[in-house]
């Protein structure tokens, strides 16, 4: 199969399924930075019920976002990239910045949650 760059797929040479979305996503996922977000509704002072509530809705409205991607990408035969090219237009470097930016910043705080776990 010939490189196609970020352009679309044809329709015979796609492969992979949402599953296979959800398994590369869900790896990315499992970080340190992740299992700290479970202990912003203690450090608010939430009780048991608004914190799973809170974090509850707060995955739902993440993966229904992930999900619509995820099943669109391979419906269209386009990457994500592609998808929001034609989403955001000429906009589309000003997400890519601050995709890079949110990037640069979870490298900091899983950095940095890494360095206590290894002084503790």
């Amino acid at each position: 199969m010939e490189d196609k760059g970020i352009g679309a797929i044809e329709k015979h040479e796609r492969h992979g399924s949402p599953f296979s979305q959800f398994t590369l996503w869900f790896g990315a996922n499992i970080t340190l930075a992740d299992f700290a977000v479970g202990f912003i509704p203690y450090i608010l002072n939430l009780n048991i019920f608004y914190s799973v509530l809170a974090l509850t809705i707060g995955t739902i409205l993440g993966a229904t976002v992930l999900a619509a991607v995820t099943v669109l990408g391979p419906k269209k035969g386009k990457t994500q990239m592609m998808i929001s090219q034609e989403t955001f237009g000429r906009w589309n470097w000003f997400m890519s910045l601050l995709q890079g930016i949110n990037s640069l910043g979870w490298f900091v705080v899983n950095l940095i949650l890494g360095t206590l776990a290894l002084l503790i």
